[in-house]
């Protein structure tokens, strides 16, 4: 009988544990807006969600798929840097996540 009872709580502890950790775990992240406009020296800061809300590790990392015409710091900041006439058209900026490697991406138009 106290093996029986001994199995069964650990049995419990398992199961509350497992849950609680996979409910804490990141499922994904967005990016807001999804798409912005930006001239010569104009910033904005795009935000990440991380989900789910109660995610234990919600690190995101920035990069830019064209540095030399608008830059991202460890915030989100986004800045558009040149006026070079072969720097307009669009450039991508992506939000990774530190925990499971999932990716959000925001379009950001270069304007005149």
């Amino acid at each position: 009988m106290k093996n029986t009872l001994l199995y069964i709580v650990v049995v419990v502890s398992f199961l509350i544990t497992s849950c609680a950790d996979k409910d804490s775990r990141v499922t994904g992240v967005t990016i807001l807006p999804r798409e912005v406009e930006l001239e010569v020296g104009q910033s904005i800061e795009l935000t990440a969600i991380v989900t789910p809300e109660n995610a234990t590790e919600k690190t995101v990392y920035w990069f830019t798929d064209d540095f030399r015409s608008v830059t991202v710091d460890d915030n989100g900041r986004i800045t558009r840097v040149t006026n070079e006439w072969f720097w307009y058209g669009y450039v991508t900026i992506y939000a990774i996540t530190k925990e499971g490697g999932y990716v959000a991406t925001c379009r950001v138009y270069l304007s005149e």
